[in-house]
């Protein structure tokens, strides 16, 4: 198969400069021609499947609706995040990308496109807060997949979790895996998920390697939107602290507590910072990850569908609008491959602390999305791991 002449010069021209390196190396003619062909066979099975693709596109499908939809969604979220999505055609014309790389990456967007103009008519009808976050996380649904399959394995290995209620509903409730060994701290997780979706049992995945450096593990479940609104899920989150901190002053423990949580569950976290506590904060640190610190931004997005967040309300639950009442330390990390606005939320929430008490940590995570960046809390010597010591 001959590709057309764009993408046929491209390779054309990859080859050459492949084959110009593997001649240039002090080795003999014909194992510099075999590394080479080794090299490029996969890129020439790609391209090879590229052009049979492109044709077939160009017969049936590129005067579709649909597919008219797909290029502009695409326009507009490389428009968006320049550098971060770049569409097919763009990594193998612009840049220097393998073909089979380039080839496997445009497969997972086809199908990300696909899902977020499916049943749209025109542009205005996309989902693009939804869009965004599934074309730069691509990979979320199995990781969600995992916090489950994860969670169950860790059950497995250290023990059912303790249940801890703390209030009248199933999801008002703390998970206690302790380590085997006393533990240095207990790290209070409170789970993400706009806060109407995931759970403290998806949770516990963090166990097994948090035990092997010394801490205990909590998970924080609370009733989600829009059973609970967002300011009586705050007061959920305060009242699973104090619960989890008597239950373990009963046990003649000394809790220390690092209250830790991921986006939603970071703002959960952050609202705990300036909560109205009557003596001590039940935790004496805190660590914030790829969190929501202002709201307005949400309002009228598919997120608010359950919220319901109104300006008045949105500034009141926002952190970034508040001062904090107790100070402990926090860390702040969020992952390399976020969006702009959760690394910029991020920063802005860094600087916003810094003026009321200690921050110990800012740290992006390289090669991190908004949802794989918590597998980094079991091992120590990850930059959201260094976090906590």
């Amino acid at each position: 198969m001959v590709p057309f002449h764009g993408q046929g010069m491209n390779c054309g021209l990859e080859d050459v400069l492949a084959l110009a390196r593997h001649l240039a190396r002090p080795q003999p003619l014909d194992a510099a021609l075999q590394a080479y062909a080794e090299e490029r066979r996969p890129n020439a099975g790609a391209i090879q499947a590229m052009a049979l693709e492109n044709y077939v596109e160009m017969r049936e499908r590129v005067r579709a609706a649909d597919y008219q939809l797909e290029r502009q969604l695409a326009a507009w979220l490389e428009a968006r995040h320049p550098g971060r999505f770049v569409p097919r055609y763009s990594m193998v014309t612009f840049s220097c990308l393998p073909y089979a790389t380039a080839f496997a990456r445009g497969e997972v967007q086809a199908r990300l496109l696909r899902e977020a103009v499916k049943g749209c008519e025109r542009f205005e009808q996309i989902d693009l807060a939804k869009a965004e976050r599934h074309s730069l996380a691509p990979g979320f649904a199995e990781t969600l997949q995992r916090y489950h399959r994860d969670s169950r394995a860790a059950e497995a290995l250290c023990g059912p979790a303790e249940v801890l209620p703390y209030g009248p509903s199933p999801r008002e409730k703390v998970l206690l895996l302790p380590a085997p060994q006393p533990a240095r701290a207990t790290l209070v997780y409170v789970h993400g998920g706009y806060w109407q979706e995931l759970s403290a049992e998806d949770s516990l995945f963090p166990a097994p390697g948090l035990h092997a450096q010394g801490y205990d593990l909590a998970a924080v479940g609370y009733r989600l939107a829009p059973e609970a609104r967002l300011e009586q899920i705050v007061e959920q989150v305060a009242s699973a602290l104090l619960q989890l901190r008597t239950a373990l002053l009963a046990r003649g423990r000394v809790p220390h507590l690092i209250l830790a949580g991921s986006s939603a569950g970071a703002h959960l976290v952050a609202m705990m910072l300036s909560h109205p506590w009557e003596g001590p904060p039940p935790f004496q640190a805190a660590l914030l990850v790829s969190g929501i610190y202002e709201l307005a931004p949400l309002i009228g997005t598919y997120i608010d569908q359950p919220l319901q967040l109104t300006v008045a309300r949105a500034a009141a639950l926002s952190p970034l609008r508040r001062v904090p009442s107790c100070e402990v330390p926090v860390a702040l990390a969020w992952g390399e491959r976020e969006t702009d606005a959760f690394q910029q939320q991020s920063r802005a929430m860094a600087r916003h602390l810094a003026r009321y008490l200690p921050v110990t940590a800012v740290q992006p995570c390289a090669g991190r999305d908004h949802f794989d960046i918590l597998f980094d809390l079991t091992e120590s010597a990850s930059p959201l791991g260094r976090c906590l010591a």
